[in-house]
């Protein structure tokens, strides 16, 4: 990335405390200004070939890109020096350089193997990655979606270095408390902190208490120690409701199904026929269901972990990220693209220097 004196509208970035930068595409020439110092005419990310400019040789911080134009300029011919600084700044060597520029293969296209993601922008109307590959320095801007099929990991890995996962405090159980009748409380013009959720992973059991309904909710990133009881209306899990009712409906009529069965089972088959059912209860993806989406995500635990949602069924199961990314890659990238916003500064702001 590099610093730019020009006032022209910086590419969109994602939304992240950092201050306002511009991102090379590619250098297209170089040369010594009047007072002795080596400029660059850059063309930038996101922005037309009318936006380039020329900007000083300090000001930038891209020796990768520095280095592979250097070589590509010594591999060619010198031209004489008078007719070098001439034609810089002519519109005849920038249609010239337009012309190459364009029999040149870009992106994919060139057949190389993707290295990092080093910046994105939407400016163009579209997610575009800057995408630098093996074995060169150079970047060219690949669209987001080609690059999602061709390099899922690469795209994965620039996604998590720019999501940070902030496990609640240690004092859960109170905030939790606060959370539940967050209804009421969010809309105090006294609170300035935001409102702490939390995200069920599991309902256990179901009571009714004083007229009114409640489960027994496991929380994404506890222990079974930190469980509990809330009522219903505080909830805004409506699967996994659904999922516990249905499944709490068909024991209920299998065990009305032995009541009304004349056959007493054996002493010891009933606990054998139980441990066997335990034994088949599998979870994540060993349950060899289809990933449909993640809902949720943790790091509290250590590892990251996903929320995953699988088709067929309103069950939710924690699985590991790294399992995640290699055998659903288009589930995590959809994930994370849903959680991060590119937007692009006000044009018209005097801001933009």
């Amino acid at each position: 990335m590099s610093k730019r004196s020009s006032p022209v509208p910086p590419p969109a970035e994602p939304v992240v405390p950092a201050p306002e930068e511009y991102v090379v595409e590619k250098i297209i020439d170089s040369r010594i200004n009047d007072h002795g110092i080596k400029e660059y005419y850059l063309k930038w990310i996101g922005y037309d070939d009318k936006d380039n400019t020329w900007e000083p040789e300090e000001n930038l911080d891209c020796p990768g890109l520095i280095a592979a134009y250097e070589a590509e300029k010594a591999k060619k011919p010198k031209e004489p020096e008078a007719k070098r600084k001439q034609s810089s700044e002519s519109e005849t060597k920038v249609t010239k350089r337009r012309k190459t520029d364009e029999k040149k293969s870009l992106g994919f296209d060139r057949g190389l193997e993707p290295d990092t993601i080093i910046g994105a922008t939407d400016s163009p109307g579209q997610l575009m990655f800057l995408m630098k590959w093996h074995g060169t320095d150079e970047a060219d801007l690949v669209p987001a979606k080609q690059a999602n099929i061709k390099c899922p990991q690469v795209v994965i890995k620039f996604y998590e270095g720019r999501l940070k996962w902030h496990p609640p405090p240690q004092n859960r159980i109170e905030n939790k408390e606060n959370k539940m009748t967050s209804k009421k409380t969010s809309s105090s013009p006294d609170s300035e902190e935001p409102t702490e959720e939390y995200v069920v992973e599991k309902i256990i059991d179901c009571r009714i208490k004083n007229g009114v309904k409640e489960y027994l909710l496991k929380w994404i990133g506890y222990d079974d120690k930190d469980n509990t009881w809330e009522p219903e209306s505080n909830l805004d899990c409506p699967s996994l409701i659904k999922a516990f009712e249905t499944d709490r409906a068909t024991k209920e009529a299998e065990r009305n199904k032995k009541r009304k069965s004349t056959s007493t089972p054996t002493p010891e088959s009933k606990p054998v026929k139980k441990g066997k059912v335990e034994e088949k209860k599998l979870h994540g993806f060993d349950r060899g269901l289809e990933p449909e989406k993640i809902i949720g995500a943790t790091d509290s635990s250590g590892p990251l972990m996903f929320l995953m949602k699988w088709v067929g069924t309103d069950e939710a199961d924690l699985v590991p990220a790294k399992q995640a990314n290699v055998k659903c890659p288009q589930v995590v990238i959809k994930f994370y693209e849903e959680r991060l916003s590119w937007t692009s500064p006000n044009i018209g702001s005097e801001e933009k220097n």
